[in-house]
């Protein structure tokens, strides 16, 4: 009777043990990153970078819906604005940004341009200098 209690308790107390101490299940999350062709261009308006946004949703299927890119200064192309809303073509977006300094004196310096979809965003920093 003793031995049938000691390994009851042993058993009851390995259960315990092992809910405890169970690999937990991660929590899925949409992710969102964004790269550019260049890190850095002139103040001109001539050569753009390019922008490549990759949305995934939280069971690992490309993202669907809209993106939107935002920038203080400079411009997205082809829409000639500091911001774009652009479409998720499985799970991709790919547009251009330039900053003309005679079209916008603020162009020169570091510029964040950031990317906002659902609940989630990522960001790239282009420096912009002057033409020599």
């Amino acid at each position: 009777m003793l031995r049938l209690r000691a390994l009851l308790m042993l058993s009851m107390a390995l259960a315990a043990y092992s809910a405890g101490c169970a690999p937990q299940e991660e929590e899925a999350y949409r992710t969102l990153t964004m790269s550019t062709s260049l890190t850095e261009i002139e103040a001109d308006g001539e050569i753009s970078a390019e922008l490549v946004v990759n949305a995934v949703e939280s069971d690992g299927k490309p993202g669907s819906g809209w993106v939107v890119l935002l920038s203080k200064h400079g411009q997205m192309t082809p829409y000639g604005l500091p911001e774009a809303t652009v479409e998720l073509v499985k799970g991709e977006a790919i547009l251009r940004y330039d900053c003309d300094a005679g079209l916008d004196s603020k162009c020169e310096g570091s510029q964040r341009i950031r990317a906002v979809w659902k609940d989630t965003g990522a960001g790239v920093s282009i420096v912009v200098r002057k033409k020599q």
